[in-house]
């Protein structure tokens, strides 16, 4: 028998749930779930105990064990993050949004006022953060978004080159998840700028 792929989570929360599943139901590869890791404690506790896995006090004790890394954490930790598991040799899975600009350095921050092309030259700046890493690891980063190849959203895609049309705006909402996301169009790329709760959207 082949030598299981093993896999932990950095995070506890949300994300983590639902990747715990998918994984469990990987089939043609063993895969063995190893441990968690977060910065609460109590979460990655509990979410340990759940699971049935261990609990890792560190990231760099998690990636000591495992093969792959699985991001379900804050955007604004993935680059740091994937980096770092990559610069230990390991095989990156980063939940969506993969990465993007959230105000490094920037005093009271504001997605919604903040210029634009700025967060999209920061956030394509940090996916090539990302891809250097993993090019020179040698490893894959694994990017966990369901919807990118969607029949529906190919056709968009599609439809959008063929006419040379924009997208100028879009609201995105889950039905399991209470918050919307803003998309604004720059040139020919979209935007995230900004989450808000289904109750303030009227």
């Amino acid at each position: 028998m082949k030598k299981p792929i093993r896999v932990g989570f950095v995070g506890a929360r949300f994300a983590a749930k639902f990747h715990w599943e998918a994984i469990r139901r990987v089939y043609g590869v063993p895969v063995e779930i190893v441990g968690v890791t977060s910065k609460t404690p109590e979460a990655r506790d509990a979410f340990a105990r759940e699971t049935g896995i261990e609990a890792f006090e560190t990231f760099d004790e998690l990636c000591a064990a495992v093969d792959v890394v699985d991001l379900c954490t804050p955007p604004s930790s993935h680059e740091e993050l994937a980096v770092q598991a990559l610069g230990l040799g390991k095989h990156v899975i980063i939940e969506k949004p993969l990465t993007g600009y959230y105000g490094a350095n920037v005093s009271g921050f504001d997605g919604r006022s903040f210029s634009k092309e700025q967060m999209l030259r920061e956030a394509t700046a940090s996916c090539a953060r990302i891809l250097a890493a993993a090019k020179a690891s040698g490893k894959r980063v694994c990017y966990a978004e369901n919807w990118v190849y969607a029949p529906a959203i190919q056709k968009e895609r599609e439809i959008i080159q063929k006419s040379g049309g924009q997208v100028f705006g879009c609201l995105a909402s889950s039905p399991t998840v209470d918050h919307t996301l803003h998309i604004t169009a720059v040139g020919n790329s979209l935007v995230a700028d900004r989450w808000s709760g289904r109750d303030a959207i009227r």
